[in-house]
């Protein structure tokens, strides 16, 4: 999937591309939708798409080989076909080098307001169109480059991070680190300026395994799993409890109090167990190892999803109080007589869970129970699960049946249910 200002777009297996919402630009890549669709419309000529990247008004994909073509407004030269026109295409052209040679071996693109990035598999990245803040970072700001440059000293990229409202790049790099380059007005290239960047530069985070940009802000998720963000604040899209703009990048905030207690505040603990990251032109959503979501920031259209009144959110407040979830891999172990199962929570310091898992694998069942102390953070509870009857347990696919009690002050304060496949492996 990929969302721009007014349109999204979805690659199917087959390799083609359907399209909806505004075409004032061709943006849907369809010169037969009109003005604008409400159902779905195949992009022309594409039957090989593999990645997706839409800006505001264009849209872009990897094809197979790592070819990109593009598709949609033109004005800053976004769509990189090195023609020199600078209209609008409703049906997708070929992104070309400064050679003037196709643009090759591409893995993943990322598309902003007026320019598009790509990344190569060497680890090298490539960007066209506007330039004017420096947002394709080959250290020029050439007004419009309309064939792919090479953003200056980055080699080994691994992802790359672009909103469709944004003028700026970040990069993920091999060893965990960052790169942003482009618009720096709101500090959204995390190096502790507002000044803005025509080439790469630090942005202050590392081990970082999620990498996400919004329209004047970024945020990154790293290996401890804990999220990050830097740049506008003026919505709370930080999610740091202010709407204050910190340096260096500070951590994302949960308010976090299962059952209020009068006169006490409520329990604020950095926000972790965040896996991915998406974010909009002023909000931000994580999904966690659990499988749930949890978003800050803008809420005016209620794009956080809580179910609360339309106001910006400070803090995360869409993760439920208890996250559960059952790790995939299930340890078989004694002649398939037993299985560790892993179940993954997350609840209240201090407050006690109750997990009772029953796994089935044919005429083979069994369940077992294990009770622990939540810590406020995301943690492992091993559950033992011998096998009922004569059969027993084999290497395999099996379904895992996951049920939890949680008390927080001696009251049960949630009881989730989860069902997921698992495999059990010796």
């Amino acid at each position: 999937m990929a969302g721009g200002s007014l349109h999204s777009c979805a690659l199917r297996f087959d390799g083609t591309v359907r399209c909806w919402g505004d075409n004032s630009s061709g943006q849907l890549g369809n010169p037969n939708a009109g003005s604008f669709s409400m159902s779905p419309a195949q992009v022309s000529h594409l039957t090989d798409a593999v990645a997706l990247a839409a800006g505001t008004r264009h849209t872009c994909a990897v094809r197979v080989g790592g070819r990109v073509s593009c598709w949609g407004y033109n004005a800053s030269a976004q769509l990189g076909d090195g023609s020199g026109s600078t209209g609008p295409r409703s049906v997708p052209v070929t992104v070309v080098k400064s050679d003037g040679g196709d643009l090759l071996e591409v893995v993943a693109i990322a598309a902003g307001v007026n320019h598009t990035c790509a990344l190569h598999a060497s680890g090298s990245v490539s960007c066209w169109g506007g330039n004017t803040f420096g947002e394709l970072g080959d250290a020029t700001t050439v007004a419009v480059r309309s064939r792919a440059v090479t953003a200056a000293s980055l080699p080994d990229a691994t992802a790359l991070a672009a909103g469709p409202a944004a003028n700026h790049t970040c990069a993920l790099r091999a060893d965990g680190s960052v790169r942003c380059w482009g618009r720096n007005d709101d500090g959204q290239l995390g190096d502790g300026t507002v000044v803005d960047r025509n080439f790469p530069v630090p942005a202050g985070v590392t081990g970082v395994v999620a990498l996400a940009a919004g329209a004047r802000h970024a945020c990154a998720v790293n290996a401890s799993s804990l999220a990050l963000c830097w740049g506008a604040n003026t919505q709370g899209q930080l999610g740091n409890g202010t709407k204050t703009t910190p340096d260096p990048p500070a951590p994302v905030l949960v308010l976090f109090s299962v059952v209020p207690i009068p006169n006490q505040p409520p329990v604020i603990i950095p926000f972790t167990g965040g896996v991915d990251l998406a974010a909009g032109s002023q909000h931000t959503c994580a999904r966690l190892v659990t499988g749930q979501v949890g978003c800050w920031g803008d809420n005016g259209e209620g794009q956080i999803g809580d179910g609360g009144r339309p106001t910006d959110r400070l803090f995360v407040t869409a993760v439920p109080s208890f996250a559960f979830n059952v790790e995939e891999v299930v340890a078989l172990g004694r002649r398939g007589r037993v299985a560790t199962v892993t179940a993954l929570a997350l609840c209240e310091a201090g407050a006690e869970v109750q997990i009772r898992i029953e796994l089935i694998q044919g005429a083979a069942s069994g369940h077992g129970i294990t009770v622990g102390r939540c810590t406020g953070a995301l943690e492992r509870y091993e559950v033992t699960v011998p096998a009922q009857g004569r059969a027993g347990f084999v290497a395999g696919a099996a379904t895992a049946e996951a049920d939890a009690i949680v008390r927080a002050r001696g009251e049960v304060v949630d009881e989730p249910h989860w069902t997921r496949a698992v495999q059990l492996t010796p």
